[in-house]
């Protein structure tokens, strides 16, 4: 790899937040299933499925078409749940909307 690619990879990871997320074995399974079935990456499933979420919970009904990762734990500490629970719960009511 160049520096240059070294460098620019760098960059890039600098915009990045990381979140980490530990659903039963079948949940995960269960998670996976449906972004396959979706047609979608597990990120982008599980970052809609949160975009969702927030969008329904907002109080100004501003639909939001992509979230940035910082956004997530504002709203769920606003939900008073954490990281994990407010994701997991925005999973499982995508789910069970059958997106």
């Amino acid at each position: 790899m160049t520096e240059n690619k070294r460098e620019a990879n760098k960059r890039h990871m600098a915009k990045l937040d990381q979140l980490r997320v530990q659903p039963s074995a079948e949940e995960g399974a269960q998670i996976r299933q449906a972004a396959k079935d979706a047609g979608q990456s597990l990120q982008r499933y599980i970052l809609d499925a949160v975009a969702e979420r927030m969008a329904a919970e907002s109080q100004e009904g501003i639909t939001v078409c992509k979230i940035r990762n910082d956004a997530v734990g504002p709203a769920a500490e606003a939900a008073g749940q954490s990281i994990k629970e407010y994701v997991t719960q925005a999973i499982q009511e995508r789910m069970e909307r059958g997106q």
